[in-house]
């Protein structure tokens, strides 16, 4: 059965710099397998973090970087 997952901030940035052994293999088949989303609030965390310097890019460069990836 598909289900829809959502992506807080931690789960996004790990996928983003390629940290996939932070998750457990069910929850990378999850995502591999079902349609994701994420919440306006975590691209809004994403700014917060670049601008703070603790990301290099913006959310969305993250954001559209990820939708060609996942």
């Amino acid at each position: 059965m598909e289900q829809l997952i959502y992506l807080d901030t931690h789960a996004i940035v790990w996928l983003y710099i390629d940290e996939f052994k932070k998750f457990p293999t069910d929850t990378l088949k999850l995502i591999e397998n079902n349609p994701v989303r994420i919440s306006p609030m975590v691209l809004l965390e994403l700014g917060y973090l670049h601008e703070i310097g603790r990301l290099q890019n913006s959310g969305k460069t993250i954001i559209e970087t990820l939708k060609h990836t996942l």
